[in-house]
């Protein structure tokens, strides 16, 4: 769940990681989930159909952003502007960005965008996740973008390890020559906290990882995503507005979530730290009342 310190700030968890306090409440855990569900899916895909417009270099007003979100779902009627900072400043991974209210994407985009992070201080090896089936044609060809904008590449061993284990079990892991990529006139960005970004990696810089290489690093067990999607259990009842600190008047109840049919998620290529790609990142159909018919008068 995401929660506010006055002392120390926004945090996400149970107790502020500085003081222990447990803070104020911003929103629970499955409204969390659910919020950078439809962010990813908005900043990173279709800002069209929340009617939003997105400049070349994939920013939106944050303003105006907030209000679709809060015309199309009902639950999030108590959304602001410090909710949706709080979900940025907190994001373990980078994946948004903030700059004079306006927001974007860091990484994930499936539409064209001109980003423009910074190209200095780049490792000099970066890494990727591949599988056994499409090793040996990235080795002959290279990467290149695939329903993304751009190459996703990895800070360290263990970044590709999570973001390839979404895909697979046991990813097979590309050392990448960044330093000799970037010599050789390629672009490189660092975009989110482990994401790197690029148009292309020829494979005189690719190298095949041994798996001794990385056989000891440990991660936490990761949810595949190539898997069929089963449906989702029932939703834990959700805090009410109350811990909030919100009026009483303003304490609508939450609009009932739509249930989701089984579907085969297999074609999504990867993109580091990417979980937000899923089904959720499609816009929920608004669910209308059924018109039922008057009785003629006898």
């Amino acid at each position: 769940m995401l929660r506010q310190c006055v002392t120390h700030g926004n945090f996400r968890g149970e107790q502020c990681p500085t003081c222990n306090e447990k803070g104020r409440l911003l929103m629970n855990t499955e409204e969390l989930d659910r919020l950078g569900r439809i962010m990813a899916g908005i900043l990173r895909h279709f800002p069209e159909r929340f009617e939003l417009d997105m400049d070349k270099s994939g920013f939106v007003d944050m303003g105006q952003m907030i209000e679709s979100v809060k015309k199309r779902r009902p639950q999030f009627h108590w959304l602001k502007p410090h909710h949706l900072e709080a979900v940025v400043q907190t994001d373990p991974k980078g994946r948004y960005q903030i700059e004079e209210g306006r927001v974007r994407a860091t990484y994930g985009h499936s539409i064209d965008v001109e980003l423009d992070f910074p190209v200095n201080d780049i490792p000099e090896h970066l890494y990727y996740p591949s599988t056994n089936e499409e090793l040996t044609i990235l080795l002959e060809t290279g990467l290149t973008p695939s329903d993304r904008k751009h190459v996703h590449l990895s800070h360290s061993m263990k970044d590709a390890l999570v973001a390839g284990k979404h895909r697979v079990q046991d990813p097979i892991l590309l050392e990448i020559d960044a330093k000799g990529c970037m010599e050789d006139g390629i672009i490189i960005q660092h975009a989110g906290t482990t994401v790197y970004l690029t148009k292309e990696v020829p494979p005189k810089f690719m190298r095949k990882c041994d798996p001794s290489e990385y056989k000891d690093i440990v991660i936490e067990e990761v949810v595949l995503k190539v898997q069929t999607a089963a449906p989702r259990p029932p939703a834990p009842a959700p805090v009410r507005a109350t811990e909030r600190q919100m009026p009483k008047e303003e304490q609508e109840p939450e609009a009932p979530l739509e249930k989701l049919e089984p579907m085969d998620l297999s074609h999504l290529a990867p993109a580091p730290d990417d979980e937000t790609v899923s089904i959720m990142d499609e816009p929920e159909k608004e669910v209308k009342p059924k018109k039922t018919k008057k009785k003629a008068a006898s």
